[in-house]
């Protein structure tokens, strides 16, 4: 098969690509599945943040497990492998947009909540209420789904295996549709949270600054804790957003054309998409259940009466 110089990879960054998302599931899910055993024991079941914090962990669970294949492709010189068999091609595709999507949404929720409780004390949002919005999120990404497997369909557009990304995915070429979609997803996914979010956090800095009373310290200890856990998220997402942009760019607007001339690059071709989209967010997952421990007393207390090894490792 011919190749031109840009489609061709670099074998022993592919190996190290899939040693790192390795470490990342391998740190990750042991840490996640215990924090969700936490969360899950907490005695403040109807407690807002407890049940997002349980969300998160759960999609950090899924997380770990998404990349699976991706580093087994990695390890067998970029192969389709588990991707060749189509059901699981598309159910993998689907999957790893929506754990995608759902994550940053309920970090944007666990902020506004924040932000709510820290400036209106006395009238908290409702569980139930986040739980509809939730539940009403997840049912628009089904139905924005499921319409597009529609137009897959009218267009013969199939999921398939992109040896440059290592995962399965759909090019819909350009149609004006295609390319409204892209921009507004992008929109959806990456802009109007990311300016939400930090928003909120600015809001809320704000609100404890000028509001030095005594007996503050432990919900402003909590608000630390959720903006350093939001911006571990963002700075996750940020090289994922960023290619997110120069492909609509350069690729719907300015060259109109996959790949572009910047994706012609070796390393862009080969690297942007699996770094920025897999590594990031295997990354964020691996690193969620550290801010956890580390800025959670309860937790720590929690995790050291479970497991009497920490407690040795805790005095080093």
């Amino acid at each position: 098969m011919n190749t031109t110089d840009w489609e061709e990879v670099y074998p022993d960054l592919d190996r190290t690509l899939g040693g790192a998302l390795l470490i990342c599931s391998l740190l990750g899910l042991p840490g996640n599945v215990l924090s969700l055993f936490y969360f899950l024991s907490k005695k403040e079941a109807r407690d807002l943040p407890t049940f997002l914090y349980r969300c998160i962990c759960s999609v950090d669970i899924c997380t770990g497990l998404l990349p699976l294949p991706v580093i087994v492709s990695l390890f067998s010189n970029r192969q389709p492998a588990w991707f060749e068999l189509y059901p699981f091609c598309v159910t993998w595709a689907i999957l790893f947009i929506l754990t995608q999507q759902v994550s940053v949404f309920l970090v944007l929720i666990l902020s506004v909540s924040r932000t709510h409780t820290i400036v209106r004390p006395f009238s908290p949002i409702s569980r139930r209420v986040v739980s509809l919005i939730l539940a009403g999120f997840l049912m628009f990404r089904i139905v924005h789904e499921a319409c597009l497997n529609l137009f897959h369909h009218y267009f013969q557009i199939t999921y398939q295996y992109t040896s440059s990304a290592v995962y399965c995915y759909y090019y819909l070429g350009h149609p004006t549709w295609a390319v409204f979609d892209e921009i507004v997803s992008f929109l959806f996914i990456a802009v109007v949270p990311v300016v939400i979010t930090v928003s909120f956090c600015v809001c809320v800095a704000h609100v404890l600054k000028v509001n030095t009373h005594d007996g503050e310290d432990d919900r402003k200890r909590v608000t630390v804790t959720m903006s350093l856990f939001t911006g571990v998220s963002l700075l996750c997402n940020a090289p994922l957003f960023v290619n997110y942009l120069i492909y609509i760019v350069c690729c719907n607007i300015i060259e109109y054309v996959y790949p572009s001339d910047i994706y012609k690059n070796r390393f862009m071709y080969n690297y942007s998409w699996p770094v920025s989209e897999v590594f990031f967010m295997a990354l964020n997952s691996a690193l969620n259940p550290l801010v956890y421990f580390l800025r959670m007393e309860r937790l720590r207390t929690w995790t050291i009466a479970k497991f009497g090894f920490i407690k040795k490792l805790c005095k080093f």
